[in-house]
C-alpha cells in the first residue's frame, strides 16, 4: 500500500495566516509604547516649530538689515517694551524714545495704565534723579495746557489720536530735607485756595505769574482736569506726590470771582 501524500492547498500562504492569528499582549503592549512615542515626537516637533516663530533665530550669523522685523540693535538708544532692553540713563533721548514706544504699542489701554508702564521703565534707570509722569488726553491747545520753568529739565510728547506725556526730572529731591514737602505742599494748597482768572486762548502767562509763588522749584504745570489726567512719580521713594506736589485748582470767572466749573491739576516740581 502506497503511503496517502497530501496535496497542498491552493493559494496557501502561512505567513498570510500568522497575520490573522490574534495579537499577544505583548504585542499589544509594543504597538501602544509605539505610538505613544510617535506622538511624544511630533509633539515636540510642533513646539520647537512654535519657538522658532516667536523667537527667530539668526542663522548662519549674518546681520538682520535694520527695517527687519527681527533686528536687534546693539545701540543703547534701542528700545522696544516687546524686547525691553537694558538703558543707559541718557536724557532726554532715551526717556524720550521709552516714552514714545509706549504710547504706540498699548493703544487699549487708560493714561494712568501709560503713567504706570512708564514709571516702571524709569526706574530701571540708574540714577538718583526722581521723576513726575504725566500722562492726558491728546491736545494742542495752550488753553488746556501750560508749562513754565527750565526748559531741560521736562519734556513734552504729544502723540495726535493717542496721550500727551510730560516727563519731569529733579535732581535733589531724594536729598532734600523733610521740610521741602511740607513747604512745596503749603505753596501749592495756597495756590488752589485761591484759583486763577479764566483766560479765554492761552494760559502760559498764568504759570509764569504763578511760578513767583514757589521756591525751590524747576517746574509747574497746569493741565484741564478734563482730560483724563494721570500724575505719577518715580524714585520718590516715602513721597508718594514727590517730587514735589500737585493739586486741583479752580479756575474763577475774571468778573465775579465765582468759579467756572473748569478745573485744572497744578503740578509743582522741585529742583
Amino acid at each position: 500500500m502506497y503511503p496517502t501524500i497530501m496535496e497542498p492547498v491552493i493559494g496557501h500562504n502561512p505567513i498570510k495566516e500568522s497575520y490573522r492569528k490574534p495579537q499577544s499582549d505583548y504585542e499589544k503592549k509594543l504597538m501602544c509604547k509605539t505610538s505613544l512615542v510617535t506622538s511624544v515626537i511630533l509633539a515636540l516637533c510642533l513646539f520647537a516649530v512654535l519657538i522658532v516663530n516667536i523667537y527667530p533665530v539668526n542663522v548662519g550669523g549674518k546681520p538682520e538689515p535694520r527695517n527687519s522685523p527681527n533686528y536687534v540693535s546693539n545701540d543703547s538708544y534701542h528700545f522696544n517694551s516687546m524686547k525691553p532692553v537694558q538703558l543707559e540713563y541718557i536724557w532726554p533721548d532715551n526717556v524720550e524714545k521709552i516714552v514714545e514706544d509706549i504710547l504706540d504699542n498699548n493703544m487699549h489701554v487708560t493714561n494712568d495704565d501709560r503713567a504706570v508702564l512708564i514709571k516702571t521703565e524709569l526706574m530701571r534707570f540708574k540714577t538718583n534723579d526722581v521723576f513726575y509722569i504725566m500722562v492726558y488726553d491728546h491736545t494742542q491747545s495752550p488753553n488746556n495746557q501750560a508749562f513754565h520753568g527750565t526748559q531741560s529739565e521736562y519734556i513734552t510728547v504729544s502723540k495726535p489720536g493717542k496721550s500727551n506725556v510730560v516727563i519731569y526730572r529733579s535732581h535733589y529731591w531724594r536729598g532734600s530735607p523733610e521740610n521741602a514737602l511740607t513747604t512745596v505742599t503749603k505753596e501749592i494748597e495756597e495756590t488752589c485756595s485761591k484759583g486763577i482768572n479764566s483766560i479765554p486762548e492761552n494760559y502760559t502767562d498764568i504759570t509764569r505769574e504763578l511760578y513767583k509763588n514757589f521756591h525751590d522749584i524747576n517746574f509747574l504745570g497746569i493741565i484741564d482736569r478734563k482730560l483724563d489726567v494721570s500724575v505719577r512719580s518715580a524714585n520718590s521713594f516715602g513721597r508718594a506726590r514727590g517730587p514735589g506736589y500737585w493739586d486741583t485748582i479752580p479756575v474763577l470767572d475774571s468778573k465775579t470771582k465765582e468759579r467756572t466749573g473748569k478745573e485744572f491739576i497744578l503740578i509743582a516740581g522741585y529742583k
